[in-house]
């Protein structure tokens, strides 16, 4: 028997709700999560969701990589984008020819482009690149510009290629520009300093990223830093050797680069470089807070710009010393002609830093990758060190390596040699081939019970019960997926220092921005990290 149940007096039936019932704000944050082909899709249901779909918050986080078959529709369509990436897709060649790729309002704010003449052809994208660059700039939401370079010899005799660079330089509203380069061994510079005098373009630039591995962009570089010199804060040059002598050669005199370049930046704050001459030029560089020194072993003649910079510029908050050899096996018949700097050095550095004790450095780091004196360096490093903690009052972070015997180190730490020390960082702690000579458990308790206020961190801790390891009660499980682990002898809720505490890191914030940021579209994953309390273990 079929039911007669009726609703009840005054009930309304349910009623689905649809998307065209929601407000427009809600109808948005939908939409911004949909694929690009459902978008475009709800375009045509109504005018009203056609105008929602076009909206800029629903675009403004979506990245294109063009050689897709939707490129077309989202570059006539789309109002702006977080980010396009040119010279990836494996279909490019046939969407280059697209009319919209060039007229398209739809405003990016971040463009990365390859020209990789191994699989492309350098000089084929270089015309379409430039095309590319000069519209979006035009657009006035580019601001960040990422180029990744492999050209072969042959590639660098086309006109198509200089014109790209060209346009690089004068791309106007960029503030920050990254790139990677590679070219030929016998090539020559691409860009004449000449042609470049000829044009003129406001200043706007912010920060500068370059990784190349020969001699091509002396001209261009030295360009854009003179040209967005009012404008520049940060500055990350790593040449390879043979092109820092070709780099200041090509200005006379060669003392003079620094003057020329850095000295006249009046808001450069960071400066990443190697020992380049003229280095002492920066002292007078109030603005300068933060400063890294890659010393390879064979950069020689900017050693004593680099010892009188570090006696003298108190305003320096920040100091990292990286310490590395050549990696490259077509550099070292190069290097045989050029005599290293020798171990004693780097030491100096330290000696220079700390001989005024007038030095406000907060951050100090120093890292030392292997070559043929790098343990006689280890050895030498921890008693200066300790030796200079109390000639460092402002020093509040020191981060290692974490593979040497630090037990003399922690044992001159204290709140009389290091009153403002909150944390030490030991980089490269048991990973590999990389496991330590050990941190004792015992002087570890005692240094954070001895200075109350300090954080130790060991990071990369991951292998399971370690020979020669004797901090035994880290390798628990959740331990070994760990990548950071936060040691502390304080009550956490009074820590003004939550950092130390937290769970979650993310790789940026523990390590800085560093190029392979800029080279992939988003930082690194989350880093995951640990926290113990050592009177609590």
């Amino acid at each position: 028997m079929e039911s007669t149940a009726q609703p009840a007096t005054g009930a309304s039936p349910a009623r689905e709700c649809s998307l065209t019932d929601l407000p427009d704000d809600v109808v948005l944050e939908v939409l911004q999560r949909l694929a690009v082909k459902d978008v475009l899709t709800c375009r045509l249901v109504s005018k009203r969701m056609g105008e929602l779909a076009l909206a800029p918050f629903v675009w403004n986080r979506r990245r294109i990589e063009l050689g897709r078959r939707s490129d077309c529709a989202v570059l006539r369509l789309a109002p702006c984008l977080a980010s396009m990436v040119f010279g990836d897709g494996d279909n490019l060649r046939q969407r280059l020819r697209c009319r919209h790729l060039y007229t398209s309002s739809c405003a990016v704010r971040r463009l990365a482009i390859t020209l990789d003449s191994m699989h492309y052809g350098g000089s084929f994208l270089a015309p379409y690149a430039a095309r590319l660059v000069k519209r979006q700039a035009s657009l006035g939401r580019l601001k960040t510009l990422v180029l990744r370079i492999h050209v072969n010899d042959d590639a660098l005799s086309d006109q198509d290629i200089s014109n790209f660079f060209e346009t690089v330089v004068f791309a106007r509203g960029v503030e920050d520009l990254a790139i990677m380069a590679h070219f030929g061994p016998e090539s020559e510079p691409i860009i004449r300093s000449s042609a470049l005098r000829r044009n003129v373009s406001p200043s706007t630039m912010r920060k500068l990223n370059c990784h190349a591995e020969e001699v091509e962009l002396v001209s261009y570089l030295r360009s854009m830093l003179t040209i967005h010199a009012a404008t520049m804060e940060t500055v990350e040059l790593r040449i390879s050797p043979r092109s820092i002598d070709n780099f200041e050669e090509d200005l006379t005199p060669e003392s003079t680069l620094t003057a020329r370049l850095f000295t006249g930046m009046p808001n450069l704050c960071q400066l990443n470089c190697q020992l380049i001459s003229g280095l002492e030029a920066l002292a007078s560089c109030k603005s300068l807070t933060i400063l890294t020194l890659s010393l390879d072993k064979y950069m020689q003649r900017g050693e004593k710009g680099a010892l009188k910079l570090l006696r003298e510029a108190h305003h320096l908050r920040e100091v990292t010393l990286e310490c590395r050899d050549a990696r490259r096996d077509d550099f070292y018949s190069w290097y045989e002609k050029r005599q290293p700097c020798s171990e004693d050095f780097y030491l100096d550095l330290v000696r220079a830093l700390a001989s005024s004790g007038k030095s406000q450095v907060e951050k100090l780091t120093i890292y030392s990758f292997r070559w043929s004196g790098y343990f006689r360096l280890k050895q030498a490093l921890i008693p200066l060190l300790a030796q200079s903690l109390c000639l460092l009052p402002a020093l509040k972070k020191l981060e290692l390596d974490g593979d040497m015997d630090l037990e003399e180190l922690l044992h001159s730490i204290s709140p009389a040699t290091a009153p403002n020390l909150r944390c030490l960082g030991l980089r490269h702690t048991h990973v590999d081939d990389w496991v330590p000579q050990g941190v004792p458990k015992d002087a570890t308790r005692a240094l954070l019970l001895v200075n109350p206020a300090l954080h130790l961190r060991l990071d990369h801790c991951r292998i399971p019960r370690c020979q020669k390891c004797k901090l035994d009660w880290l390798h628990s499980d959740s331990a070994r997926k760990s990548e950071s682990l936060f040691l502390f002898s304080h009550p956490e809720a009074q820590c003004p220092w939550t950092d130390y505490h937290t769970p979650w890191k993310n790789w940026k914030d523990l390590w800085g921005d560093r190029v392979f940021s800029y080279f992939t579209e988003d930082p690194r994953d989350p880093h995951y990290s640990l926290a113990y309390n050592v009177t609590e273990i």
